[in-house]
């Protein structure tokens, strides 16, 4: 004859659907950091790629209007010239 067994004990006071809950909970809290890690990533990304536009904008803007002041500039400099010769 077989004996009735002791129904399995756990060595926590926690029944075993709490501590499945909360390994759980544990595994989304370590998933949310990289996921939020990963968000902020991408926004700093989105962010330096925007203020590269606007610089290099500014950038050929001033270079352009450089240019173009240099131009008369230069002509004058060059019939300056020409008036001493």
């Amino acid at each position: 004859q077989s004996t009735p067994s002791e129904p399995p004990t756990h060595p926590s006071s926690e029944p075993p659907l709490s501590r499945a809950t909360t390994a759980t909970a544990a595994a989304s809290d370590v998933a949310g950091p990289n996921d939020a890690a990963t968000k902020l990533a991408e926004a700093i990304d989105d962010f330096l790629g925007d203020l590269e536009k606007k610089f290099k904008g500014i950038s050929d803007e001033i270079l352009t209007k450089r240019e173009l002041t240099s131009e008369p500039r230069d002509l004058l400099v060059d019939l300056r010239a020409e008036s001493f010769s």
